[in-house]
């Protein structure tokens, strides 16, 4: 109403007028309200006759503290907010922070359900993904259509992940077209093409792989093996494992174990890609109920591993056979098999990992078993760092077993083991995956004994309110908060908090966390900011001549340095 009629001193008066200013906030939610007016006060000064200077550079200032105010909004609040049904609210915060961050929260939006427009190719394919998965075809065909006309730079992986998405929503035809435009290279095409026809495998849908492999090889299309002789094209080794493998996964689904076995034999020359492509065939048929087809080519494949020369890729095949082994629910044969590996804490986090399997099949006296296996292993490791990582795989398979009291003793050992060795960088890695691990396994008190830890990488705060969080220790992770996490990261935080609390339904908890995690967002200044723009304000008032304001300028600005 005031910048209608013209009155800019009565506006820029109201503007300024931080009391008011709190109270719009309140009132809409956000600072956009108030940086609209700040914008109206500004155009009603440049067109009178002698501009006030003097007030558009008090606007100045209070425009760059609302929007640096916005810059601290966590990215996942928005979303908290309109998980709590605050629409209004949450739509305002997303329009009062900056590009880069609106994009990061445009995808938590997304997650539930609620989207915004992105230019960010990445995360508009993210977001399109998400949709898809959702079953909204068509607003994750809208932001396909976004991800490809905002993409500037040719991403090899990022346009497979378009094609596989662009024939799932406008049909295979369109997607290998897509490829064809986009990637010059044989080689590249061919890759991307056998990616996408096991997408479709995938999803089931057989057509479009008979589709894919007339791209891909002369008609009759429908024998893969004739698909696997544009694999020659692909020169690079380790891509070309990697397509013959998935080649013989759409084998194995299309015309069953003997071509998929063949298809690896015929095409891979290396032991050990044959080995581990086998393993990933056998994982197929296991979860096809195959189980003797299954027990064939871990046969082959054993026999295949025995073959390869070099010690650390022989122990990693026949890691990858025994845990197919397992999955297979036959842990004699994946014993045998991880018998061969030579090296200690190889076994030892292979048996971690088979002890989770045994309890998903229900064996849990199994899992029990192979959980202290595991740990046995683990001391046989003479590094105490490695030996500590290693102990907790066995805690974290014994939390999953739901044996939390042998959990915490293996953490407590794994600490002890991690503080005998030197002290690196690896070190605090493995003394921050400790605490991690204890806490999930609900012995909460190993934070207050390693605050050395939290002292010298104050990072390690946000990241372990992630674990607290998910195992539901709201009233510690709130003390965290308060503690052990940077001043900076404390609006994440709690963040964090009201997040999970939403998941858990415990709204009016939820609701409570996210007014404080805005509160404190709002209220934090970064120190780095305000110290570079005293120095900028600083050098031009010297230049002018006011060097006694210039040199107070400056106190402040190095003040505001010490206090980051």
């Amino acid at each position: 109403m005031l910048s209608d009629v013209g009155d800019a001193a009565r506006l820029i008066e109201l503007i300024l007028d931080t009391a008011r200013q709190e109270r719009l906030l309140d009132f809409v939610g956000g600072d956009i309200s108030a940086l609209d007016e700040i914008d109206e006060a500004h155009q009603l000064i440049c067109i009178v006759a002698t501009p006030d200077l003097t007030s558009s550079y008090r606007l100045a200032r209070r425009r760059a503290t609302l929007i640096a105010r916005g810059a601290n909004i966590p990215d996942a609040l928005p979303a908290v907010w309109a998980a709590l049904e605050h629409d209004h609210r949450a739509k305002a915060l997303y329009d009062v922070m900056p590009p880069n961050q609106r994009d990061r929260a445009a995808v938590e939006l997304a997650r539930l359900g609620v989207y915004v427009p992105t230019t960010h190719a990445r995360m508009a394919l993210e977001i399109a993904e998400i949709a898809s998965e959702r079953g909204d075809s068509e607003t994750a065909s809208d932001f396909l259509d976004a991800a490809r006309d905002a993409s500037t730079v040719v991403d090899f992986h990022q346009v497979i992940r378009i094609a596989c998405l662009i024939a799932q929503l406008k049909g295979i035809d369109t997607a290998c077209d897509t490829l064809a435009a986009e990637l010059d290279e044989p080689a590249d095409r061919t890759y991307a093409l056998i990616k996408v026809g096991w997408a479709a495998v995938e999803r089931n849908d057989l057509a479009a792989w008979e589709t894919v492999a007339t791209r891909l090889a002369p008609p009759p299309p429908t024998a893969v093996m004739a698909v696997a002789a544009a694999v020659g094209q692909i020169d690079t080794e380790w891509r070309r494992a990697d397509t013959v493998t998935t080649l013989a996964r759409i084998a194995y689904v299309v015309e069953g174990a003997v071509e998929a076995r063949t298809l690896v034999t015929t095409w891979l020359e290396s032991p050990s890609a044959q080995a581990e492509a086998l393993a990933y065939v056998a994982e197929l048929a296991i979860a096809s109920s195959d189980q003797r087809g299954a027990s064939k080519i871990l046969d082959e494949a054993t026999a295949v591993a025995s073959l390869i020369e070099d010690e650390h890729d022989r122990n990693t095949a026949h890691v990858k056979i025994a845990t197919a082994w397992a999955k297979r629910d036959d842990f004699t044969s994946a014993n045998t098999v991880l018998r061969q590996v030579t090296k200690p804490e190889m076994r030892a986090k292979a048996l971690a990992k088979h002890a989770c399997i045994a309890i998903d099949l229900g064996r849990h006296d199994r899992g029990e078993e192979l959980i202290a296996e595991a740990a046995d292993q683990a001391r046989e490791v003479t590094a105490g760092d490695l030996c500590a990582l290693l102990l907790v795989s066995a805690a974290d398979a014994a939390t999953y077993a739901d044996n939390l009291a042998v959990a915490q003793s293996m953490c407590r050992e794994a600490m002890t083991s991690a503080r005998s060795a030197p002290l690196t960088t690896m070190t605090s890695m493995v003394q921050r995956d400790i605490v991690f691990a204890a806490v999930r396994a609900g012995d909460l008190g190993i934070i207050d004994s390693s605050g050395e830890l939290f002292e010298e990488r104050p990072e390690l705060g946000l990241m372990l309110m992630t674990e607290l969080t998910g195992v539901g220790a709201y009233d510690v992770a709130y003390r965290v908060a308060a503690t052990l996490v940077p001043v900076s990261g404390r609006p994440t935080a709690l963040t964090y908090i009201a997040r999970s609390l939403v998941a858990m339904g415990r709204m009016s908890e939820a609701l409570s966390a996210a007014q404080d995690a805005e509160a404190l967002s709002r209220a934090y200044v970064d120190p780095y900011s305000q110290s570079r723009a005293l120095s900028s304000i600083a050098a031009a008032e010297a230049e002018a001549g006011e060097h006694t304001t210039a040199r107070t300028l400056c106190k402040a600005a190095l003040l505001s340095a010490l206090a980051s």
